[in-house]
């Protein structure tokens, strides 16, 4: 394999990363939605003992590690990048 298919290939990984990258954080802010769903705000008005811990565990916490893990992605694409 010559040197020019290796930088090829190199820079398709990293556009693939990226792009990875960008639908996470797409997700992440859809998450971060999920509070202002009609639904959700009825149970707020309605059973706020059953609101909170939903709100809380399911959609606070699973986004935070998601968070944790993008800017993990991106501290290495970044190194990935300076090493051309």
């Amino acid at each position: 394999m010559k040197i020019h298919e290796k930088a090829s290939l190199y820079d398709s990984l990293l556009k693939d990363y990226e792009e990875l990258i960008s639908e996470l954080q797409k997700h992440s802010e859809s998450v971060k939605e999920i509070p202002n769903r009609q639904d959700l705000i009825e149970m707020k008005e309605s059973n706020t003992s059953t609101y909170y811990p939903l709100l809380a565990g399911t959609y606070q916490g699973s986004n935070f590690g998601l968070e944790l893990k993008i800017s993990k992605a991106q501290s290495n694409l970044n190194w990935y990048k300076n090493q051309k």
